[in-house]
């Protein structure tokens, strides 16, 4: 229907351009008594307006700017490529052998958590295991909810712990935060992976996951193997870290005083490394 209507305004349009005197060429308003005033449009501009309306140049296709070619040369370039891969892959290999391979180093202090069972030592974290992976969960005591990116990771890992715990591997988080805040936070957010807190505990310093406020404004700290100097930023208003800060309920220097990270231990007759 609408191609046939096209097809007879278009006629019509012609037909005012024949005869500029016809009421398509004219556009006028009557008065009160009847008389028509107004004054005249040239039929020429009438129907080039409604043919630029109606009548659209076909669109140009746009070419890609990427590289292309045939399938034999991508075939070519997809077998170079498969190449690297596997000698990355081998790379991989041969780096996590020699991680597995690094020295091992007893942990003799006792240190003491809260977790839903109750209180554990760090031996009783493996739950009949012989390896332990712990998250450091940016959860601080003045904390009103857990850090947004660790959450972010932990909603990745969550329901993984059950598959770990097959294959002799517990994988769990900890925090500073008070038990209860941990298991209000973790309920809110519906995981089932063990966490535990290390309020009352040395943990968090030991292993330089937490800093106290004299330590985080008298210097360079140690973190992730490095140094770093977080007085630059402490009292920052703006940006990532004040976002965060804001969003777990306190200010930034307070945030930063927690850090994340991943520790791994095994345990073998009764000594935890």
């Amino acid at each position: 229907m609408y191609g046939i209507l096209g097809v007879l305004l278009i006629i019509a349009a012609i037909w005012a351009f024949v005869h500029p005197h016809n009421a398509f060429a004219t556009l006028r308003k009557r008065t009160p008594s009847g008389q028509a005033r107004g004054r005249r449009f040239p039929h020429r501009v009438v129907l080039a307006s409604w043919l630029r309306f109606r009548v659209r140049p076909p669109r140009r296709q746009r070419m890609t700017e990427h590289r292309t070619g045939t399938r034999e040369e991508w075939l070519a370039a997809r077998l170079e490529l498969l190449a690297a891969e596997k000698e990355l892959t081998r790379r991989g290999d041969e780096l996590a052998r020699r991680r597995r391979e690094l020295p091992w180093v007893a942990v003799e202090k006792d240190y003491r958590f809260a977790t839903d069972e109750g209180e554990a030592s760090l031996a009783d974290l493996f739950r009949a295991r012989s390896q332990l992976l712990m998250y450091h969960f940016m959860f601080g005591p003045d904390y009103t909810a857990g850090c947004p990116a660790c959450s972010a990771i932990a909603d990745g890992f969550n329901g993984s712990h059950v598959h770990l715990e097959n294959h002799d591997v517990v994988l769990m988080a900890v925090s500073r935060a008070p038990i209860d805040a941990i298991q209000a936070y973790k309920q809110r957010m519906g995981w089932t992976f063990p966490w535990a807190s290390s309020h009352d505990s040395d943990f968090n310093y030991d292993f330089n996951v937490s800093l106290t406020e004299e330590q985080q404004r008298g210097g360079p700290v140690e973190y992730n193997y490095e140094s770093r100097d977080l007085r630059p930023v402490v009292d920052a208003t703006e940006g990532g870290a004040a976002e965060n800060a804001a969003r777990c309920g306190t200010d930034t220097a307070t945030y930063l005083r927690e850090a994340p990270g991943m520790s791994a231990f095994a345990l073998e007759d009764g000594v935890v490394y």
